[in-house]
């Protein structure tokens, strides 16, 4: 039997062959035609699947990072935010504890009224030291003279001030009249 163009289409023909053809070829035509589907669809459908989805996974994978990412600068903005307000909120209960700018007169004038106050005599030396956009230490060296419960009265007293002193050196001697107290520290002036 011959099969030409037009017999192709014709249905009852290709029935008529396959029925001549014994079990085993139709078991051969029937596996050649699976696998020849099976290949073609793994081809034309799988693997443009497959690439689809693995550019897919890489464009989410890709986006999930972004999105942490944008998260992470989010959550360290707010932070940031944060810490500035409570640092606002602070701020003048630390400018407090500072000289004011160009205060060193008041300053000077603060530890003479208080040594005035509980009789003492006192020296003072203020040197500046090295200055920062912020702030400048302020080496201090005081010498008091006097009784020795007026000079403790004097040193509480400054403690209770706003305004914070950084005693390094502390030294106290017996003299006929009294005691004399040698102290050197540190105070900051703001800029």
């Amino acid at each position: 039997m011959e099969i030409t163009p037009k017999k192709i289409l014709d249905l009852s023909s290709i029935k008529k062959y396959l029925d001549a053809l014994s079990y085993k070829q139709k078991l051969i035509i029937f596996i050649v035609s699976f696998a020849v589907l099976s290949i073609a669809a793994v081809f034309f459908i799988v693997l443009p699947a497959g690439r689809d989805i693995i550019y897919l996974n890489k464009e989410v994978a890709d986006y999930r990072e972004n999105l942490e990412r944008k998260y992470a600068e989010r959550f360290n903005v707010r932070k940031t935010i944060n810490d500035l307000e409570n640092a606002k909120k602070i701020l003048p209960t630390i400018e407090s504890l500072f000289i004011p700018k160009n205060g060193e007169i008041n300053f000077v004038e603060l530890l003479e009224s208080v040594a005035d106050k509980y009789s003492l005599q006192q020296k003072l030396k203020l040197e500046s030291g090295k200055t920062n956009a912020f702030i400048t230490p302020f080496h201090l060296t005081l010498t008091l003279n006097g009784d020795f419960q007026n000079v403790l009265s004097y040193l509480e007293e400054l403690e209770k001030k706003e305004l914070y002193i950084n005693f390094k050196e502390f030294l106290m001697s017996k003299q006929k009249d009294g005691i004399t107290a040698d102290i050197k520290g540190t105070v900051w002036m703001l800029n």
